[in-house]
C-alpha cells in the first residue's frame, strides 16, 4: 500500500502509520475516523491516502449516520412511500432512483444505507406530503447543523441578478436590417454587432 518515495519532496520515504481519532471530511462533512491508516513522508510529513482506506472511511461514516439516526431507517423510508400510496417503482421514479435501490433501502437487513443526498430528498418528499409546504432551505440548514456544519446565509439574494446586456450592444440602423430581407435585392452581408465594453 505504501513504502515509496515521496512525490512532494523527492527525498523522503512514505510509510503507513495508524493515526488515532483522525479528523477528516467525508462527503464534505467533518468526521473523526477512530483508526486511520495514512501514508506519511518521513522527511516532509506529506500525507498520502489509499483509495481503499478512503472507501472504508465512507463506509464508517455511513454506518455512523445510520446508527445515530441522522439517516432515515428502512422502516421510515418504507412508511414515507406507503403514506404516499406509491409502489416501489413509482416512488423510485418520483425521487429519480431505481426500483432496486429503493427496495434495498427499505430492507431491514440492508448492507448499505441510502446516501445523504437521497436521504434529504426523501425527507423533503415525506415532509411535503405530511404538511403541505416545506421550507427547503430551513430543512437543509437544520440537517447540516446535525452533522456539525453551521451554515450562515446572508440576507442578500442567493444569486446576483443578471445585468441587462442591451445597454452595451448596439445594432446596425434599422434601414440596413430592412434591406437585408428585401425580396427584390440580392442578399447583403449581415452588419457586424458592435459591443462596447
Amino acid at each position: 500500500m505504501f513504502n515509496f518515495n515521496c512525490d512532494e519532496c523527492g527525498r523522503g520515504n512514505v510509510r503507513a502509520q495508524v493515526l488515532q481519532k483522525f479528523e477528516t471530511k467525508v462527503r464534505g462533512n467533518p468526521f473523526t475516523v477512530p483508526e486511520a491508516v495514512v501514508g506519511i513522508c518521513d522527511n516532509c510529513r506529506a500525507c498520502y491516502f489509499d483509495p481503499n482506506e478512503v472507501k472504508r472511511w465512507r463506509e464508517l461514516y455511513d454506518a455512523h449516520l445510520e446508527r445515530s439516526g441522522t439517516l432515515l431507517s428502512a422502516t421510515e423510508i418504507s412508511a414515507a412511500r406507503v403514506e404516499l400510496r406509491l409502489s416501489i417503482g413509482d416512488f423510485a421514479a418520483l425521487i429519480g432512483s431505481t426500483r432496486q435501490s429503493v427496495y434495498n433501502w427499505e430492507r431491514r437487513d440492508r448492507n448499505v444505507p441510502q446516501n445523504r443526498t437521497v436521504d434529504l430528498l426523501i425527507r423533503l418528499v415525506r415532509d411535503s406530503a405530511e404538511s403541505g409546504r416545506v421550507d427547503v432551505i430551513a430543512l437543509l440548514l437544520e440537517q447540516a447543523r446535525i452533522l456539525g456544519r453551521d451554515i450562515r446565509m446572508s440576507e442578500a439574494p442567493p444569486f446576483p441578478r443578471c445585468r441587462d446586456t442591451r445597454a452595451r450592444c448596439r445594432f446596425a440602423p434599422r434601414d440596413q436590417f430592412d434591406r437585408l430581407y428585401s425580396d427584390t435585392q440580392a442578399p447583403r452581408p449581415v452588419p457586424a454587432l458592435v459591443v462596447n465594453y
